[in-house]
């Protein structure tokens, strides 16, 4: 399955409905970027008002506040008018019954220290200097391209295979895990339930959510493609 596309007329993102014929449960799949243009998140918000749950990504750490620097800083260039996952799509006071997916600050933290001391200070040092370099040139062509919206420049490019193999294992494996433990516990005791339940996480990360969906019957019912950038 394909959840973003890349191509000359920006980036697009695939909104997926799932179902499964023995659970009254259903899901709603947004594979999200976390800098779009503000139409983006103003369809999810839309859609949200059909969902009872929601499940969320969110790491609360000195760590992670450098890394979401790489985008954070580019929005403040107002003539590409992009705007951030979090000041344009807001969870609170509407209802939902709101469930954190992700890690702690702890256990990301024991993540982080897996990685060779050398690259944990260079992604520290890159993440805001690539932001101000993508605030002075970026152009919204070139925020699409690559599905590169939300990412540092390619870890291959300046670290060795264990430095890559451990970065990711911290930034997106490790994450998996707890994501798809808050999915199991959460179907179990909602399966029959009329409910649905929306998934909003970046869009890395959905391979795991469809690959553990499809092990509990659910399948495809519904999708549509809706630009992001």
């Amino acid at each position: 399955m394909q959840f973003l596309e890349s191509s000359i007329l920006g980036l697009r993102s695939a909104f997926y409905e799932l179902s499964s014929p023995d659970k009254k449960l259903k899901f709603l799949i947004f594979p999200m970027v976390h800098i779009g243009d503000p139409l983006y998140y103003a369809n999810i918000d839309q859609r949200l008002d059909a969902c009872d749950n929601v499940v969320y990504e969110g790491v609360k750490s000195t760590k992670s506040w450098f890394l979401v620097q790489s985008y954070k800083l580019v929005v403040k260039r107002k003539s590409l008018g992009l705007v951030t996952q979090r000041s344009a799509l807001s969870l609170q006071n509407r209802g939902l019954n709101l469930i954190h997916g992700d890690t702690t600050a702890e256990a990301f933290y024991e993540s982080w220290r897996k990685i060779p001391w050398y690259f944990r200070q260079l992604i520290l040092l890159l993440s805001p200097l690539y932001g101000c370099w993508r605030y002075l040139t970026a152009t919204r062509h070139s925020m699409a391209k690559g599905h590169t919206v939300d990412s540092l420049p390619e870890s291959k490019e300046y670290a060795d295979e264990q430095a890559n193999e451990a970065f990711q294992q911290a930034l997106i494996k490790d994450r998996d895990e707890v994501l798809l433990e808050v999915l199991k516990s959460h179907i179990e005791s909602n399966a029959n339930k009329p409910q649905t339940t929306a998934i909003i996480y970046g869009a890395r990360h959905m391979p795991a959510v469809i690959s553990l969906l499809r092990r509990y019957g659910y399948t495809v019912t519904k999708s549509e493609w809706v630009q992001a950038i």
